[in-house]
């Protein structure tokens, strides 16, 4: 279990940031659309998926003074903003992004993070190339792969890559997300930096997100909650969180919470599980250093192994 009392994480300015300006840019959102008269560029989530380009933030567009009232955000926007400021750290390493000819590849996981990743990165970027002083250069460019379905899978991994192909023909600045490897291919994946894994949902992420769905966990009064550890959550879907913060109290959020995270420790194979078992333990480390390499920038992903091949009688 985690206490309330731990550190400060070092994203956490740009997490309040980030929020702030979201849920500024939520409640224009809104006023223009009480407001018939204004126009709207506003992107909806189902055209996440289709190449983004981000236009230069405008007076239209520029967050509201932050005495307005702010616009809630929805539990997926708000978990993407919390693991994109969690993956940055810093405002100029966010900011980066946008830089002449820049191309990041951004890993997620979990595909039902990706429009609201695309949501918040649209709606960030702008901004951030806004207080660099970018103001009229070529806007980002935010592209992913629409979700593989069925036999089309392919065919879509390969209209992806072409647009990819395309964009970088352009020296605008580029930010790709994908939830694997294969979006990319191997020719693009040897070519482009590594991806940057999205962080994943943790207690420091949790901790922020609760004050914000129940009232009563903000301010410095707030009562105490033991969380669970982040090894537990860092197993859990986003379909998962949004059922845990249906709960009508924090409290009954977290037991659910520790539910899930009990359940996703009792599934997670270790290598300590598998000790003793030869050339399979062998293996299991090989494959485990090699993702501890990828992950220190020590290897490319492109030349690890793939896939294991299990062999032996039924049951093995």
């Amino acid at each position: 279990m985690t206490p309330t009392s731990t550190p400060i994480p070092s994203w956490l300015p740009l997490a309040h940031s980030l929020i702030a300006d979201l849920q500024a840019n939520e409640a224009a959102k809104q006023r223009r659309e009480r407001d018939p008269g204004r126009p709207s560029g506003a992107t909806t989530e189902q055209d996440a998926f289709d190449d983004i380009y981000i236009a230069d933030v405008d007076a239209e567009d520029m967050p509201l003074p932050k005495e307005e009232a702010a616009a809630p955000l929805q539990i997926l926007h708000e978990t993407a903003a919390l693991l994109i400021a969690a993956t940055f750290v810093h405002a100029q390493h966010l900011t980066a992004l946008t830089a002449p000819g820049a191309v990041t590849v951004l890993q997620v996981d979990w595909p039902a993070l990706l429009a609201p990743c695309i949501w918040v990165l649209e709606r960030a970027l702008p901004s951030a190339r806004h207080a660099a002083g970018w103001k009229g250069l070529t806007p980002a460019k935010i592209m992913a792969p629409r979700p593989a379905t069925g036999f089309s899978g392919r065919h879509e991994q390969t209209g992806f890559q072409d647009k990819v192909r395309a964009a970088l023909g352009v020296a605008a600045p580029i930010v790709l997300l994908i939830t694997s490897d294969q979006d990319l291919g191997p020719e693009l994946g040897a070519l482009l930096p590594r991806p940057r894994p999205l962080a994943p949902i943790d207690a420091d992420v949790l901790r922020q997100m609760l004050p914000s769905r129940y009232p009563a966990l903000a301010g410095a009064g707030a009562p105490p909650l033991l969380l669970p550890e982040s090894a537990g959550l860092r197993g859990l879907s986003p379909d998962a969180l949004i059922f845990a913060l249906r709960a009508p109290d924090p409290d009954e959020a977290v037991t659910v919470l520790q539910t899930l995270g009990a359940r996703y420790r009792k599934d997670l194979l270790t290598l300590d599980d598998i000790e003793g078992y030869g050339e399979a333990e062998a293996a299991a480390r090989r494959l485990v250093a090699d993702l501890a390499a990828w992950k220190a920038g020590d290897a490319r992903w492109s030349d690890l192994p793939h896939a294991l091949l299990f062999y032996g009688p039924p049951g093995t």
